[in-house]
């Protein structure tokens, strides 16, 4: 599924893309609630070339890469899809400084923080973002079977990366 269809899916057209990162200063400007897709494209109408897993995992961190491994979506552009009741620009800033395994405002969405390889963020503003955003992952897991890696089903186990101690 591409980035436009996916926000085809909730009757919206997204903006961006910007590059999503820890060095990235550049957080979308839009000042409305909406929705957020992290993908592995910068042009929303593109499929991906297939890879295997790009994680790099730093001293300290504990990941269960079984487990991660067999999330992953080698041909799948899309690796999160997020919302926000407030501002996107401030929610995306938020996930971006997160820092991998730490408790803070942006827990979910930590496996993409060990990513290795170019990410986007596209976003658009939504009357409704938490219908948007459900609208967004049931047609994804229609098209895939699954969520995106970044993103948990409820309930699902938000542990699985954590910093040793």
């Amino acid at each position: 599924m591409t980035v436009a269809e996916i926000f085809q899916i909730a009757h919206l057209d997204p903006a961006g893309p910007l590059p999503f990162g820890e060095s990235n200063t550049e957080d979308p400007p839009e000042t409305m609630p909406g929705v957020y897709v992290v993908a592995r494209v910068c042009n929303p109408a593109e499929d991906c070339n297939p890879c295997e897993l790009p994680v790099s995992v730093p001293p300290g961190i504990e990941i269960d890469l079984e487990y991660e491994r067999g999330r992953w979506l080698p041909c799948e552009p899309i690796v999160y899809v997020g919302k926000s009741d407030r501002s996107i620009r401030k929610r995306v800033a938020e996930f971006r400084r997160q820092q991998c395994g730490q408790v803070g405002s942006h827990h979910g969405g930590q496996i993409i923080k060990l990513l290795n390889c170019n990410l986007w963020v596209y976003w658009a503003p939504a009357n409704i973002p938490l219908k948007a955003e459900f609208d967004m992952l049931c047609g994804f897991n229609r098209s895939a079977r699954q969520l995106p890696i970044g993103n948990q089903y409820p309930g699902g186990n938000k542990k699985r990366i954590r910093v040793s101690s």
